[in-house]
């Protein structure tokens, strides 16, 4: 019998701050985001870590929270500077894929406007790993707060495993939830990955999530 195919069905996560989990791993960007607007004298700040580990959703919690401008690496980076030099905040998802060195050099000297508006950037390395080559950009993102995102711990690595299921509107039972964590890669990606593969599996074989059906993908 032919491999039976399945669709790819889009899922939707869900970047509610009361849906974020904070842990020992996270707590330190976590309470940072928090404490925003008083940052204080520091106009832009850093969270990075590993795919899957977060950043993307404090992203999302500080851009609610600062009404921000949210861009990435396709937007119109002349009018992200200008936006920034008359007060708006600016919110930077993978700033590290910008590979612009005199943007971020401009970026960092606006900030510095007694007007200008506050700026996260996040990325999925630290800036030392960003490929900066002009230097005069590189010391000056180096110098910049930045807040690392380690990998979860037990206690963490359950919740995500469960919104990830539940992103997907799956649920699974303690025993199974168990099951992984004794198995699995002990990483964000390794989370994603698993509960990628575990859903097409399910929908592949037309079976329910349980641990036999999770025995035949581990």
């Amino acid at each position: 019998m032919p491999k039976q195919t399945t669709l790819d069905f889009q899922h939707s996560n869900n970047y509610d701050k009361n849906n974020f989990l904070p842990s020992g791993c996270n707590q330190l960007a976590f309470d940072w985001i928090n404490k925003f607007p008083n940052w204080n004298d520091q106009k832009i700040s850093i969270v990075y870590g590993n795919k899957g580990c977060g950043k993307t959703h404090l992203g999302k919690i500080w851009q609610d929270k600062a009404n921000a401008l949210s861009v990435n690496k396709e937007s119109n980076l002349e009018e992200v500077l200008q936006r920034l030099s008359i007060g708006e905040n600016i919110l930077i998802d993978d700033c590290d894929q910008i590979k612009d060195d005199k943007f971020l050099y401009n970026l960092y000297n606006t900030s510095k406007e007694v007007a200008s508006g506050f700026i996260l950037m996040t990325a999925s390395s630290r800036p030392m790993d960003w490929g900066i080559e002009l230097a005069d950009a590189k010391s000056r993102i180096i110098s910049l707060n930045a807040i690392v995102i380690n990998e979860p711990d037990d206690f963490l690595l359950s919740g995500i495993l469960v919104k990830l299921f539940a992103d997907r509107q799956l649920i699974i039972t303690p025993e199974v939830l168990n099951y992984l964590l004794l198995r699995m890669e002990r990483s964000f990606s390794g989370a994603i990955s698993l509960v990628e593969g575990i859903d097409k599996l399910s929908l592949e074989k037309k079976r329910n999530i349980t641990i036999p059906l999770i025995k035949d993908l581990l």
